[in-house]
């Protein structure tokens, strides 16, 4: 029986990837006013201590500290305060794999698929 209970509690820790590390991908998005769509580069800098993520993601020059990050098995949410407004933008990502893919929504409600890589960070970078 204790095999047993061994054997489950690693197959669940197992389903999520560590998420620790410096990500990066691209997304297109679209201007709401003009309607001409435009290519994002995307960052996250992330750190993971158990169930616990932090971190900053956004633009590249406009990275915020992640709010309210939840990490239910491979399934990552958190959000950023976007550009200093009252808006949110929401991050849905699954750890599965090597690579973060998912959603990033703004606060427009534009869906925008993402997947973040690996990459190594330039020094100076946190």
């Amino acid at each position: 029986m204790k095999l047993l209970l061994l054997v489950c509690t690693l197959g669940t820790l197992s389903l999520s990837a560590a998420v620790t590390g410096h990500w990066r991908g691209l997304t297109t998005a679209t201007n709401h006013t003009t309607h001409k769509t435009h290519t994002v580069g995307i960052y996250a800098n992330l750190a993971q201590n158990g169930s616990q993520v932090t971190g900053t993601a956004g633009a590249e020059k406009g990275l915020q500290p992640i709010q309210g990050a939840v990490l239910n098995g491979s399934n990552l949410t958190f959000w950023i305060a976007e550009g200093g407004g009252p808006g949110r933008t929401m991050f849905q990502l699954d750890t599965a794999g090597s690579d973060l893919v998912g959603t990033v929504v703004l606060h427009t409600g534009q869906r925008l698929p993402i997947t973040l890589k690996a990459y190594t960070a330039p020094p100076g970078v946190k």
